[in-house]
């Protein structure tokens, strides 16, 4: 089964459903919220299981991680984020 025929542009699988019927996947939401899709291999239907809403702050600077139970009952996410502090240097020459 070609799996590339069902998946849009800017769907991240990350995993199969426990009856392999289903595909798994990641979007980018709005507002930075992350949704979790199943994308059906048969027929390409998408039902939307899950919105992540994630901190609305600049720092998170790596990919959000998803991790789903098996039933897709049950969702885990991480991300890492990195504090700095910007410096306005003014008057020189």
């Amino acid at each position: 089964m070609a799996i590339h025929w069902i998946l849009q542009k800017g769907d991240r699988p990350f995993d199969f459903t426990l009856d392999d019927v289903a595909l798994l996947v990641r979007r980018n939401g709005t507002q930075g919220a992350a949704e979790i899709w199943r994308v059906e291999l048969a027929g390409s239907k998408r039902t939307l299981l899950r919105t992540i809403p994630l901190p609305e702050v600049p720092s998170i600077t790596s990919g959000l991680g998803v991790t789903v139970s098996r039933d897709d009952k049950n969702f885990a996410y991480s991300y890492s984020r990195r504090m700095s502090t910007e410096y306005v240097v003014e008057g020189l020459h």
